[in-house]
């Protein structure tokens, strides 16, 4: 069962952070399929606008976002930021 990360998107967030982080966490390496569910969240479920001027629709919003999720560190492997 893959793990679910959880990307927070609030207003004017910047959308240029995100990306290469939620690219690496949607590879499949070869012969071993994906082993993360990337999903959204926001503090509801209606569209949140980036700096950018992206709009997106969040998977969840704070009410019904899953109690389970893959939480790392600020960097893999680190135990303090």
């Amino acid at each position: 069962m893959n793990e679910t990360v959880l990307f927070v998107l609030l207003d004017d967030y910047a959308d240029w952070e995100a990306g290469s982080l939620a690219a690496a966490l949607n590879e499949e390496p070869e012969g071993e399929g994906r082993r993360f569910d990337v999903k959204t969240v926001s503090l509801t479920k209606d569209p949140v606008k980036s700096i950018g001027g992206f709009t997106v629709l969040p998977d969840y919003g704070i009410d019904d976002a899953p109690e389970t999720f893959a939480m790392r560190p600020c960097s893999l492997g680190k135990t303090a930021c």
